[in-house]
């Protein structure tokens, strides 16, 4: 089934340039979808209007039957609680354990605190960091650091994550394994979109979009 779809969308900025024009992509449920492309193509803009923090200046999204493009502000604000994101800065609290950074989250929520720790110690343990509930960021490994992130974005049970170059910091090891690691909800049924750079990662991609710059359109990028 078709989780998201963006039909015929164009993105303009304030100063009047396009870096998006006439984007269509349809991404099925519980895949690993890539986006791809040189620095400046759009990609990072591509997220932002699937989370709602842009608005189009032409076309639909769609994302569960819904057309995103229609909600409140405040319905956005909801709709973002139910899409986990990853990005390249895993933006950790630095003075907060990684069991407190991931339960963030459902605090926010209100959830109960037995439950809290329930979700938190069966999330930590599914990424590899079971045992580590009490370490503050700073002591954990790049690598790591990415997997408390990788947790806290699950944590709420999101049927989509948006991973916004979440290797780009590490080597060509641990970038393997957190794509890994975003390829493995998928079998769970999660819906991933991940943007990234490293061609090399595009192995564990279910399917892929590339962004070039379109030819005669200076500063717009179409899929390919």
């Amino acid at each position: 089934m078709k989780i998201i779809e963006f039909n015929g969308v164009d993105h303009v900025f304030p100063d009047g340039t396009t870096p998006l024009q006439n984007i269509s992509l349809s991404i099925e449920e519980g895949t690993l979808h890539f986006v791809v492309g040189p620095s400046g193509s759009g990609k990072t803009t591509l997220l932002n209007l699937l989370l709602g923090l842009y608005q189009p200046a032409e076309g639909e999204i769609w994302v569960n039957q819904c057309n995103i493009c229609l909600l409140s502000e405040r319905q956005l604000t909801l709709y973002r609680q139910h899409v986990g994101t990853v990005f390249q800065q895993n933006n950790l609290i630095p003075h907060r354990t990684v069991f407190e950074n991931v339960a963030m989250p459902l605090w926010l929520r209100g959830t109960e605190r037995s439950d809290v720790q329930r979700y938190v110690v069966q999330m930590l343990s599914g990424v590899g960091l079971q045992g580590f509930e009490d370490v503050l960021p700073l002591h954990l490994s790049s690598g790591d650091q990415q997997r408390v992130a990788i947790a806290r974005a699950l944590i709420a049970g999101p049927r989509i994550v948006v991973a916004d170059e979440p290797t780009g910091n590490l080597d060509r090891q641990l970038s393997g394994s957190v794509t890994q690691l975003l390829k493995h909800q998928t079998t769970l049924g999660v819906t991933v979109i991940m943007v990234s750079h490293d061609e090399d990662l595009t192995r564990y991609a279910d399917t892929i979009s590339r962004l070039e710059p379109a030819p005669n359109m200076l500063g717009a990028s179409t899929l390919k």
